[in-house]
């Protein structure tokens, strides 16, 4: 069970915190307020998987597969649950349930108490965080299927396979489809209701995806937005050493990117940001950020978030303008998800920190 000693409280919580529709007049010469950090129990190992943010919670799992919710406020764990043997993945939150995909895919109540479990006869496993929609809840599977169970029993509805055995490795919700995509690169839009195919588009090895109500944006050699509608692509632009998944926000597409380590540059302290325009792709903007980034673009309001390989997080303008500097010791591994005013990530040191944006 959690050890609550580990927990340090850095400073009490503010009342009134400022809401994230309320960030737009941000005085960016202050400095963000640090709320909490809570580090986790001896002998968990890295937090790989995005951190979930309900109204009480930030849940998460860790590659040691142990599945945490922590107190929103004080950064206390008020349960862990072993639910795997090793896990980068995160789980998808409902009011109804926690759910949660590794070899098999599990329901949790808010208590951590398993509701149900199921699992495809010699399934080899999921890559990715799974999604909870309406009445099922679907996952990306190692053999290159998509799976839809029913939320309540998790009884299967359906599936559909991407076309061969490559793992699943994205697995987002846009518009009115499901987007898929395996590490080969293959992209397919899928019909929620029944499963059904509804076009599928070849891109890039390795390749991230994230997308809107009309576009879908896809990472990996190149960046690519294709029509959400009927998966043609509509632009196409070039980034160095792309990092992690894309940010659409401001009717931009957010990217990071970062040196390869070498034997001449052994830190991978040189990075970038880059912005595109959604509709056309014209690049609006590049800078160079020293360190490199660590996590995908956060954006909130006007501002955009990123991890850095200093152990700090680092806010910039949506016109690319550096705003301030916030040390987190560790190295961020999460990205930022922001709550009414409030960052969490975690970090390198195993740890969970919240902030108070200034």
């Amino acid at each position: 069970m959690a050890d609550p000693t580990r927990r340090t409280i850095l400073s009490g919580l503010v009342a009134g915190v400022t809401s994230i529709a309320g960030c737009s007049k941000l005085n960016l010469f202050s400095q963000p307020s640090q709320q909490w950090k809570t580090g986790l129990p001896t002998g968990h190992t890295k937090i790989e998987s995005p951190l979930c943010v309900t109204d009480k919670a930030i849940i998460f799992a860790t590659h040691s597969g142990t599945l945490f919710n922590v107190s929103r406020e004080t950064g206390d764990i008020k349960w862990d649950k072993r639910v795997s043997s090793t896990s980068s993945n995160g789980p998808a939150i409902t009011q109804r349930a926690i759910y949660y995909a590794e070899y098999g895919v599990s329901a949790l109540s808010h208590d951590g108490d398993t509701l149900w479990e199921k699992q495809r006869d010699e399934n080899p496993g999921m890559r990715v965080t799974p999604l909870a929609l309406n009445d099922i809840v679907v996952s990306g599977e190692y053999d290159g299927m998509v799976v839809a169970r029913d939320v309540t029993t998790g009884r299967e509805v359906w599936e559909t396979s991407l076309e061969g055995p490559s793992p699943i490795t994205s697995l987002i919700v846009a518009g009115t489809s499901i987007f898929a995509s395996n590490q080969e690169g293959m992209l397919a839009s899928v019909e929620p209701e029944t499963g059904t195919m509804r076009w599928s588009y070849s891109g890039s090895y390795g390749q991230t995806v994230v997308g809107d109500e009309n576009h879908i944006v896809l990472v990996g050699k190149e960046v690519t937005a294709l029509s959400a509608d009927t998966g043609e692509v509509e632009w196409t632009n070039t980034v160095t050493e792309p990092f992690g998944q894309p940010t659409i926000a401001e009717e931009s597409v957010f990217v990071a990117s970062r040196s390869t380590r070498t034997p001449d540059n052994p830190h991978d302290n040189e990075g970038r940001l880059w912005a595109f325009d959604l509709e056309t792709g014209k690049r609006r903007w590049e800078r160079e950020t020293t360190p490199s980034p660590t996590t995908r673009p956060t954006v909130v309001d006007t501002q955009i978030l990123a991890g850095m390989t200093d152990g700090t997080v680092q806010s910039f303008s949506t016109d690319g303008t550096h705003n301030w500097t916030h040390e987190t010791k560790g190295d961020a591994v999460t990205a930022l998800t922001v709550q009414e005013g409030a960052a969490y990530v975690g970090t390198d040191e195993v740890a969970i920190l919240a902030f108070e944006l200034p």
